[in-house]
């Protein structure tokens, strides 16, 4: 983390080797396109890594010495978004011999964990929009009733209550709020033989019009 250089026993004597440090800017990409569930671009940046690394031409201990390392970080970063890891899966990019057997072994457990953080972001997703439907549903009636004291409330911004309610109903706060208003309406009319004038203000509208 402070630029140090490592050296190896058997490298430290062996003016044709290089240092095992290597340039990890590929593999930071790497993690943060894994961290938002990118399997794509995660994948992209560690071939791009390894085509730089074998332009290189390292040694064998250098390059499994760096593959080691990749696959350490990624097992941690694995484990910090809570995505189980399998001894299999391990082994599997352990075996591997060169760069391409490496690539093959790490491109299936990126996939895997980008599988599990977009799965994790779907379950977060459906309760946010849980949380506003409920919401929604509990305050309708009230004539002062907007988008911002739900956002407040809610501890969101206003974006973002827009953004995931229209990913989970197709339609925005406006249409949403609209849409539970007239079916209530609907079902008071025909069902419990209402006044308009006194429906209105059942469901929220002051203003009959």
């Amino acid at each position: 983390e402070q630029g140090e250089t490592v050296y190896s026993p058997m490298e430290k004597n062996t003016s044709q080797n290089g240092p095992l440090q290597y340039d990890g800017k590929r593999i930071i990409q790497m993690m943060n396109a894994v961290r938002h569930g990118k399997a794509e671009e995660a994948c992209t940046s560690l071939r791009a890594f390894l085509d730089e690394l074998k332009a290189e031409k390292p040694s064998e201990f250098r390059m499994r010495f760096i593959f080691s390392d990749i696959l350490s970080k990624t097992v941690a970063l694995a484990q910090s978004l809570a995505v189980p890891v399998t001894e299999a899966q391990i082994s599997q990019i352990l075996c591997a011999r060169n760069d391409s057997g490496f690539y093959e072994g790490m491109q299936q457990f990126l996939i895997c964990i980008c599988d599990g953080v977009q799965r994790e972001k779907g379950v977060v997703q459906q309760d946010k929009a849980k949380k506003i439907v409920d919401y929604i549903l509990l305050h309708y009636r009230e004539n002062d009733f907007s988008l911002e004291s739900l956002a407040e409330n809610l501890g969101m911004s206003v974006s973002g209550v827009n953004r995931v309610l229209k990913k989970a109903t197709n339609l925005t706060y406006r249409d949403f709020l609209i849409s539970i208003r007239m079916e209530e309406a609907k079902r008071l009319l025909a069902q419990e033989g209402m006044s308009v004038a006194d429906t209105a203000r059942y469901v929220g509208y002051t203003n009959i019009s």
